[in-house]
């Protein structure tokens, strides 16, 4: 696969003769643009005591808001401000501030509002606080899938930016399906985030929000054929970011009726079961029982048009006129159908050909083109639909379907029922709105979220497009819904006020409703809804039709540092050493460094600048005692080559600045292989047995990251345990005192010191206690082994059978 880099910026800058509002008041609810001013009551001067103050700004979708602080000044914890990134205080919190920072790092929203809650106590007050509030614009690029490529934040693998904002939407064919693969990610925790959401804006379902340093993120999958991408970077540190690779998932669907081919334009072409004679009556007739359209044999596009009205029309490019042949282009990359595998058996409308009506077909086993159908039967017939997602609420996802003929209630029913699919009425019959001449039981019923719009077409026009008044919105138009008091349905026009009357409209669009992917057995995996149905988008650890096979996640040895590797649905948990930790134990604590091995493969400048932006440096050799130490890690994790330093003295390698713009070896510590005439990056080589080589910088290996090991401001260990960090507070290990374990010291380890007899083997038990394991040669000689003095004072004995006792407090 080919990579495509995508960098994409947005700035804004505002400026103190911008237009601005300036609210000195306690709360209220402000818009920007054009943007404004927020401060404490009575700033400049103090603001007083048992203040309760809201603030809601707000901006058009899908602009986001920036805040930026000129002062800040409160008593510390009593006196505050929260900052939540939404609509309310039910939306997650930005950040609390209170005290006396020096400076407050700009704030930026992910979507389009922010809440601000101010509280101070019934004593002392001081000057208060002054913020700037703006918009920024809508930074969106476009990319497609296929063919994919890479996403990366800005000056990968350097850190990115301080205060950016950057928007990608990704496409896919119809059928088709996103995926997304991290490669690498490291973020400001809790401040700079990026937001995948499943849809082609900001109103979608959020898929994941990640920020901070993520050693492994799964892969995501889009529902649908797009997804939405908001990346915010805010005013403080910044770090390297992210790269990520994202792929179409072709669905390769087949269903009982229908096989899809491709989509060309709006329209999804399939091939549907043919009964009898392949004629055009009967490819026409298997068409429209499948409540889908015919082409012609040709596109009926610009040079290419047909003149037919009872076929669609399609731009097939340049490559022909002929439908068939555009089709094989698509599928198969030629224009030679009767070679296309997917076309084999396929007749296409084409009346006037042959006089015994017969369709044109391919067969691509003989190698046949220009079938006449009239000689052959019980084929597959070309056919076309089109059907665009529009938005899912209260469990149900809707659709507008092309209509065959005329937009009837009856037709509106047949072609959503025809998909396996069901339909909402006028109203949406959630109580109060279930009248009988909008509503009735036929109909779906969901709930409008105490809208005060009973309208269907009103309540999704708002979802989608922010605004009630339907036609206004342009994903609705000559969208018509099921109507109970007519025998007609009503419609949409966009731009237009009223209603359509169905009984003056043909071909246009039914709105169906479909819940297929509520009940779908994808037991691991996502459940992407189809036209008849739905199919299964295995996760990394399924397979099968139903993602119902497990895959061993353990089976590419993920574990590292001689981490023991569990095996779970879902996944798999990395069980490490002392000393180690991660999410596959990739992080080693030895004496007084640390060191992170990667799992990802850079050139050596890359590799360099990752360690950087982790607050260490690449791995510095200064002997063969650590490079033994390393190399024994290595060979317990994947067995690589790893990129490391050269030491801060390069003397003591021998090398030389040749004049020639490279340095050379003329000589080799005795844990390093000589190799002449090359670049001088230093790499821990497997091929010969983890001695150092000198290999070009701009290969790609995996590398070795170190950190001076330092004392944790503020100490997470409990119990008295000894808390160490490294790699700028990312990671943190605990020396715990005797009697408890665990990653923070948490728990009582009832085992240490040993209380069994005979030092024999301790282990804690599942109800608490411990148990003590008997050695082979005492089982033999003795059927108990409970007494007065197997457990300490306290302690309760049982017997467990031949192995052992268990010493269960109480």
């Amino acid at each position: 696969m080919s990579k495509l880099f995508v960098f994409v910026a947005a700035f804004v800058v505002w400026t103190a003769s911008s237009t601005v509002t300036y609210v000195a008041g306690c709360g209220g609810t402000l818009t920007a643009p054009p943007g404004g001013v927020v401060t404490s009551p009575n700033y400049p001067s103090n603001y007083g005591n048992s203040e309760y103050c809201n603030w809601l700004i707000t901006a058009p979708t899908p602009s986001i808001i920036r805040l930026t602080f000129e002062s800040f000044d409160t008593y510390h914890s009593s006196d505050y401000l929260l900052i939540y990134d939404g609509d309310s205080s039910g939306a997650a919190q930005m950040e609390r501030l209170s005290g006396h920072p020096s400076s407050v790092s700009s704030i930026t929203s992910t979507f389009n509002s922010i809440f601000l809650k101010w509280r101070t106590n019934s004593y002392g007050n001081i000057g208060g606080f002054k913020l700037y509030y703006t918009t920024l614009p809508d930074a969106l690029h476009e990319v497609t899938a296929p063919p994919g490529g890479f996403l990366t934040s800005p000056n990968f693998p350097s850190n990115y930016d301080n205060n950016v904002h950057y928007d990608w939407l990704i496409i896919a064919p119809a059928l088709s399906r996103i995926r997304l693969t991290f490669e690498r990610f490291y973020t400001e925790s809790n401040r700079d985030r990026l937001v995948i959401l499943d849809g082609d804006n900001t109103r979608a379902k959020t898929l994941q929000s990640l920020h901070g340093l993520q050693s492994s993120v799964s892969p995501i999958t889009s529902t649908f054929n797009t997804l939405f991408l908001r990346f915010i970077s805010n005013g403080d540190r910044t770090y390297q970011g992210f790269n990520i690779s994202y792929t179409s998932v072709e669905l390769n669907y087949t269903s009982h009726s229908q096989v899809y081919l491709t989509t060309i334009g709006e329209w999804n072409f399939y091939k549907i079961p043919t009964s009898g004679p392949m004629t055009n009556a009967n490819v026409r007739a298997a068409c429209e029982s499948a409540g889908l359209w015919n082409p012609c044999s040709d596109t009926g596009y610009g040079t290419c048009r047909h003149g037919r009205s009872d076929c669609v029309v399609f731009d097939g490019g340049s490559a022909s006129c002929r439908t068939l042949n555009v089709i094989s282009d698509r599928l198969c990359g030629n224009i030679e159908p009767q070679t296309c595998k997917p076309l084999d058996d396929t007749f296409v409308y084409s009346p006037g050909w042959q006089s015994d009506d017969s369709a044109f077909g391919v067969d691509y086993d003989t190698g046949h083109w220009g079938m006449t159908g009239a000689d052959y039967t019980d084929k597959y017939a070309l056919c076309v639909g089109h059907h665009e997602y529009l938005t899912t609420w209260d469990g149900w996802m809707f659709f507008k379907i092309r209509v065959l003929g005329r937009m009837s209630n009856a037709n509106i029913q047949a072609t959503c029922e025809r998909l396996g699919m069901s339909f909402p009425c006028w109203y949406t019959g959630h109580d109060p709105c279930h009248s009988k001449s909008y509503w009735n039981s036929d109909c779906i019923m969901f709930d409008h979220a105490a809208s005060a719009d009973c309208e269907t077409t009103k309540y999704l026009s708002n979802k989608m497009c922010g605004t009630t008044v339907d036609y206004n919105c342009p994903a609705l138009n000559h969208t018509f819904v099921y109507y109970p008091s007519n025998s007609y349905s009503n419609g949409i026009r966009y731009g237009s006020s009223g209603t359509l009357a169905g009984s003056s409209y043909n071909d246009m669009y039914a709105l169906c409703a479909a819940k297929q992917c509520q009940t779908s057995p994808c037991v691991h995996g996502t459940c992407a809804h189809l036209l008849d149905g739905y199919t299964c988008l295995c996760d990394e650890e399924g397979s099968g039709d139903y993602c119902d096979a497990v895959i061993d996640s353990c089976s590419s040895n993920p574990c590292m540092s001689g981490g023991t590797c569990i095996d779970e649905v879902g996944g798999y948990t990395c069980v490490c050493h002392p000393h180690t930790t991660g999410r596959n134990c990739e992080t080693v604590l030895h004496i007084d460094k640390c060191y992170h091995f990667s799992n990802d493969s850079l050139s050596y400048k890359d590799a360099s600048a990752v360690c950087n932006s982790m607050g260490g440096h690449l791995a510095d050799i200064k002997d063969s005692g650590e490079q033994q130490l390393l190399a024994s890690y290595i060979q317990l994790g994947h067995g690589v080559s790893a990129w490391t330093s050269t030491s801060t003295s390069v003397s003591s390698f021998g090398t030389c600045d040749c004049g020639d713009g490279t340095n050379r070896q003329t000589g080799a510590a005795p844990w390093m292989q000589k190799t002449a005439d090359i670049d001088i990056c230093l790499l821990l080589d497997s091929s010969v047995g983890y001695m150092a080589t000198y290999q070009s910088c701009k290969e790609q290996h995996q590398y070795v990251c170190e950190s001076n090991v330092t004392s944790c401001q503020p100490n997470v260990c409990q119990n008295g345990g000894i808390c160490s960090s490294c790699f700028d507070n990312s990671t943190v290990f605990c020396t715990c005192p005797q009697g408890f374990i665990g990653t923070f010291c948490e728990t009582v380890n009832q085992c240490d010191p040993n209380p069994c007899p005979f030092d024999w083997t301790c282990s804690l038990s599942q109800s608490g206690g411990i148990h003590c394991t008997v050695p082979d040669g005492i089982r033999a000689s003795s059927l108990g082994f409970c007494s007065a003095s197997s457990c300490g004072a306290g302690w309760s004995c049982v017997e467990d059978g031949p192995t052992g006792y268990t010493c269960i407090r109480g």
